[in-house]
Protein backbone atom coordinates (compact mmCIF):
# COMPACT_ATOMS: atom_id res chain seq x y z
CA UNK A 1 0.00 0.00 0.00
CA UNK A 2 1.34 3.45 -0.95
CA UNK A 3 1.49 6.24 1.60
CA UNK A 4 0.03 9.67 0.88
CA UNK A 5 3.39 11.15 -0.31
CA UNK A 6 3.87 8.38 -2.92
CA UNK A 7 0.31 8.84 -4.20
CA UNK A 8 0.86 12.60 -4.61
CA UNK A 9 4.21 12.12 -6.40
CA UNK A 10 2.75 9.55 -8.81
CA UNK A 11 -0.29 11.76 -9.51
CA UNK A 12 1.96 14.74 -10.20
CA UNK A 13 4.04 12.62 -12.59
CA UNK A 14 0.94 11.45 -14.45
CA UNK A 15 -0.35 15.03 -14.65
CA UNK A 16 2.97 16.29 -16.03
CA UNK A 17 3.06 13.50 -18.61
CA UNK A 18 -0.53 14.17 -19.67
CA UNK A 19 0.24 17.89 -20.00
CA UNK A 20 3.18 17.17 -22.26
CA UNK A 21 1.10 14.86 -24.42
CA UNK A 22 -1.65 17.45 -24.74
CA UNK A 23 0.78 20.22 -25.74
CA UNK A 24 3.08 18.50 -28.19
CA UNK A 25 2.53 14.77 -28.34
CA UNK A 26 4.73 12.05 -26.86
CA UNK A 27 7.85 13.36 -28.58
CA UNK A 28 7.61 16.68 -26.73
CA UNK A 29 8.10 14.86 -23.43
CA UNK A 30 10.99 12.76 -24.59
CA UNK A 31 13.22 14.79 -26.90
CA UNK A 32 13.93 18.27 -28.09
CA UNK A 33 15.74 19.22 -31.28
CA UNK A 34 18.25 22.03 -31.42
CA UNK A 35 16.81 25.39 -32.45
CA UNK A 36 16.55 25.64 -36.22
CA UNK A 37 17.38 21.96 -36.71
CA UNK A 38 14.74 19.97 -38.59
CA UNK A 39 13.28 17.07 -36.61
CA UNK A 40 14.71 13.64 -37.36
CA UNK A 41 12.70 11.25 -39.48
CA UNK A 42 11.49 8.01 -37.87
CA UNK A 43 14.11 6.15 -39.92
CA UNK A 44 16.90 8.44 -38.67
CA UNK A 45 15.70 7.97 -35.09
CA UNK A 46 15.72 4.16 -35.46
CA UNK A 47 19.19 4.25 -37.01
CA UNK A 48 20.51 6.45 -34.20
CA UNK A 49 18.95 4.15 -31.60
CA UNK A 50 20.50 1.09 -33.30
CA UNK A 51 23.93 2.73 -33.41
CA UNK A 52 23.74 3.64 -29.73
CA UNK A 53 22.56 0.14 -28.80
CA UNK A 54 25.37 -1.45 -30.81
CA UNK A 55 28.05 0.80 -29.27
CA UNK A 56 26.67 0.18 -25.78
CA UNK A 57 26.44 -3.58 -26.39
CA UNK A 58 30.11 -3.81 -27.37
CA UNK A 59 31.16 -1.64 -24.42
CA UNK A 60 29.28 -4.06 -22.16
CA UNK A 61 30.71 -7.11 -23.94
CA UNK A 62 34.26 -5.74 -23.61
CA UNK A 63 33.74 -4.95 -19.94
CA UNK A 64 31.97 -8.16 -18.90
CA UNK A 65 33.35 -10.96 -21.08
CA UNK A 66 36.92 -12.26 -21.24
CA UNK A 67 38.87 -11.92 -24.49
CA UNK A 68 38.82 -15.64 -25.38
CA UNK A 69 35.02 -15.76 -25.09
CA UNK A 70 34.59 -12.53 -27.08
CA UNK A 71 36.81 -14.00 -29.80
CA UNK A 72 34.82 -17.25 -29.86
CA UNK A 73 31.46 -15.42 -30.01
CA UNK A 74 32.47 -12.96 -32.70
CA UNK A 75 34.24 -15.48 -34.93
CA UNK A 76 31.21 -17.79 -34.70
CA UNK A 77 29.03 -14.87 -35.78
CA UNK A 78 31.37 -14.12 -38.69
CA UNK A 79 31.24 -17.75 -39.82
CA UNK A 80 27.43 -17.62 -39.67
CA UNK A 81 27.44 -14.36 -41.65
CA UNK A 82 29.51 -16.00 -44.40
CA UNK A 83 27.27 -19.07 -44.53
CA UNK A 84 24.10 -16.95 -44.64
CA UNK A 85 25.41 -14.62 -47.33
CA UNK A 86 26.50 -17.58 -49.47
CA UNK A 87 23.49 -19.84 -48.87
CA UNK A 88 22.51 -21.82 -51.93
CA UNK A 89 25.89 -21.40 -53.64
CA UNK A 90 27.80 -24.59 -54.28
CA UNK A 91 31.53 -24.16 -53.64
CA UNK A 92 33.89 -26.98 -54.52
CA UNK A 93 37.19 -27.01 -52.60
CA UNK A 94 40.15 -25.99 -54.76
CA UNK A 95 43.93 -25.72 -54.49
CA UNK A 96 45.25 -22.63 -52.68
CA UNK A 97 46.69 -21.09 -55.87
CA UNK A 98 43.30 -21.30 -57.59
CA UNK A 99 41.48 -19.76 -54.61
CA UNK A 100 44.06 -16.95 -54.45
CA UNK A 101 43.64 -16.31 -58.20
CA UNK A 102 39.85 -16.12 -57.84
CA UNK A 103 40.12 -13.72 -54.91
CA UNK A 104 42.67 -11.61 -56.84
CA UNK A 105 40.13 -11.19 -59.65
CA UNK A 106 37.88 -9.51 -57.10
CA UNK A 107 40.40 -7.82 -54.74
CA UNK A 108 43.31 -7.19 -57.13
CA UNK A 109 46.81 -8.70 -57.05
CA UNK A 110 47.74 -7.00 -53.78
CA UNK A 111 44.36 -7.80 -52.23
CA UNK A 112 45.21 -11.48 -52.03
CA UNK A 113 48.68 -12.92 -52.33
CA UNK A 114 50.47 -16.06 -51.33
CA UNK A 115 53.84 -16.25 -49.58
CA UNK A 116 54.82 -19.87 -49.06
CA UNK A 117 51.99 -21.59 -47.22
CA UNK A 118 50.59 -18.28 -45.93
CA UNK A 119 47.99 -16.20 -47.75
CA UNK A 120 47.61 -12.46 -47.10
CA UNK A 121 44.14 -11.12 -47.73
CA UNK A 122 43.07 -7.46 -47.67
CA UNK A 123 39.37 -6.86 -47.26
CA UNK A 124 38.18 -3.52 -48.55
CA UNK A 125 35.22 -2.11 -50.39
CA UNK A 126 36.75 0.64 -52.47
CA UNK A 127 39.69 2.93 -53.09
CA UNK A 128 39.11 4.64 -49.73
CA UNK A 129 39.89 1.35 -47.97
CA UNK A 130 36.42 1.19 -46.45
CA UNK A 131 35.33 -2.00 -44.75
CA UNK A 132 32.79 -4.19 -46.50
CA UNK A 133 30.72 -4.49 -43.33
CA UNK A 134 27.91 -1.91 -43.43
CA UNK A 135 27.91 -1.65 -39.64
CA UNK A 136 31.51 -0.41 -39.68
CA UNK A 137 30.91 1.89 -42.67
CA UNK A 138 27.74 3.50 -41.37
CA UNK A 139 27.72 2.52 -37.71
CA UNK A 140 28.84 4.25 -34.55
CA UNK A 141 32.23 5.94 -34.76
CA UNK A 142 33.13 4.50 -31.35
CA UNK A 143 32.47 0.86 -32.33
CA UNK A 144 34.80 -1.45 -30.39
CA UNK A 145 37.65 -3.26 -32.19
CA UNK A 146 36.08 -6.44 -30.76
CA UNK A 147 33.62 -6.13 -33.63
CA UNK A 148 36.43 -6.87 -36.12
CA UNK A 149 36.75 -10.39 -34.73
CA UNK A 150 33.56 -11.08 -36.70
CA UNK A 151 35.61 -10.60 -39.88
CA UNK A 152 38.15 -13.13 -38.62
CA UNK A 153 35.32 -15.68 -38.55
CA UNK A 154 34.05 -14.60 -41.97
CA UNK A 155 37.52 -14.94 -43.55
CA UNK A 156 38.10 -18.26 -41.75
CA UNK A 157 34.87 -19.66 -43.22
CA UNK A 158 35.68 -18.22 -46.66
CA UNK A 159 39.07 -19.96 -46.78
CA UNK A 160 37.96 -23.20 -45.12
CA UNK A 161 35.09 -23.48 -47.60
CA UNK A 162 37.30 -22.60 -50.57
CA UNK A 163 40.15 -24.90 -49.56
CA UNK A 164 38.15 -27.70 -47.97
CA UNK A 165 40.41 -27.76 -44.90
CA UNK A 166 40.99 -25.96 -41.60
CA UNK A 167 42.94 -22.70 -41.48
CA UNK A 168 44.12 -20.23 -38.82
CA UNK A 169 43.34 -16.57 -39.46
CA UNK A 170 45.16 -13.68 -37.82
CA UNK A 171 43.85 -10.12 -38.01
CA UNK A 172 46.89 -7.97 -38.86
CA UNK A 173 45.05 -4.62 -38.93
CA UNK A 174 41.56 -3.23 -39.26
CA UNK A 175 39.84 0.11 -39.61
CA UNK A 176 38.74 -0.13 -35.96
CA UNK A 177 42.32 -0.73 -34.79
CA UNK A 178 43.60 2.31 -36.70
CA UNK A 179 44.56 0.59 -39.97
CA UNK A 180 43.77 1.70 -43.51
CA UNK A 181 42.09 -1.62 -44.38
CA UNK A 182 41.26 -4.99 -42.88
CA UNK A 183 44.26 -7.27 -43.45
CA UNK A 184 44.49 -10.94 -42.56
CA UNK A 185 47.11 -13.66 -42.58
CA UNK A 186 45.78 -17.13 -43.33
CA UNK A 187 47.87 -20.20 -42.43
CA UNK A 188 47.11 -23.92 -42.69
CA UNK A 189 45.82 -25.23 -39.36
Amino acid sequence: MMDRREVCLKAAGVGLAAGCLGVGGAGACLAQTAAGEPPKTPCEKRLEWTENWTRRFFETLDGQVDEATRRRLMTANGRACYRESHAGREVQPMPADELVARLQSWAGPEGCRREGDAVYFTYKAGPDGGCLCPLVQKGPAELSPTFCLCSVGYVTQLFETGLGRSVRVELLESLRTGGKACRFKIDPA
